[in-house]
């Protein structure tokens, strides 16, 4: 992949998701890290994921392999309801 696109599409990402992360949660100053660094670490790892599948794709098709993304991030930062 070109650098410079990896950089432009990561960005986006990253701030879509800082976006979204300070509309969905007004106590987000309750967090343990700011919004704006929990939308750069999840923006790298979508991104990662999505690097990685393009090159070794696993087997999974795209849509397999974004419901185990979200399914991840969803598990791990603590955004789903209980």
């Amino acid at each position: 992949m070109n650098p410079l696109f990896e950089h432009v599409v990561q960005e986006e990402l990253r701030a879509l998701l800082a976006h979204w992360l300070r509309e969905a949660r007004a106590d987000s100053a309750e967090w343990p890290v700011s919004t704006d660094v929990l939308a750069l670490m999840t923006s790298w790892g979508i991104f990662g994921a999505a690097v990685d599948w393009s090159r070794r794709n696993g087997g999974r098709t795209a849509e397999e392999m974004a419901e185990k993304v979200v399914e991840a991030i969803m598990d791990s930062g603590g955004l789903t309801e209980e």
